[in-house]
């Protein structure tokens, strides 16, 4: 798969026949999911390509919208890559062309759902490529903190504490 193939999103809304319309970060405070002072703190750690997974129990709450909209506050030069659920076979990693420190990769949801979603030892290898300067933006259906981290630990995923340190951002959505 050639590089920029990786531009496009894949799945993103996940199985859904018409992708909704995506909100932008005034709306979410608009709407009051969100408050100008975290919106502000959210704001600063993306823009240092922070590490994060939005993540809600139920379907349909908002964690894609959320990731989307934060997807803005990324400095301008950075490349997103949107990775290929199960299909995917990290060939990026290869490309020359590809700078970790200036690339986000994007998996749409972290669940065994469906296979346009990420998930197994996929999830494992996308922990590993953070010492190498990549930072990932992903949702989880979990309903607090301890779940996403207790997931991500748990079997069939593993990821080892030393890489689980890299992710520097949970939100959680509360309906």
């Amino acid at each position: 798969m050639a590089s920029e193939d990786y531009d496009e999103p894949f799945g993103w809304w996940g199985w859904h026949w018409q992708p909704p319309v995506p909100l932008s970060v005034v709306q979410l405070i608009e709407a009051r999911s969100f408050d100008v002072p975290l919106m502000a703190l959210l704001w600063t750690l993306l823009a240092h390509r922070a590490s994060i997974i939005v993540g809600a129990e139920p379907p349909m709450a908002g964690k894609t919208t959320t990731l989307t909209a934060l997807l803005d506050f990324l400095p301008p030069t950075t490349r997103k890559i949107y990775l290929r659920g199960h299909y995917e076979n990290f060939e990026f990693t290869r490309d020359s062309t590809v700078e970790p420190a200036r690339t986000y990769l994007l998996a749409n949801e972290m669940s065994d759902h469906l296979a346009i979603y990420f998930w197994g030892a996929r999830v494992g290898k996308l922990f590993t490529l953070l010492p190498e300067g990549y930072a990932f933006g992903s949702t989880m259906h979990a309903e607090t903190v301890e779940d996403v981290l207790a997931i991500l630990q748990a079997s069939p995923l593993q990821v080892p504490d030393h890489l689980l340190g890299r992710l520097n951002v949970v939100v959680n959505l509360q309906l």
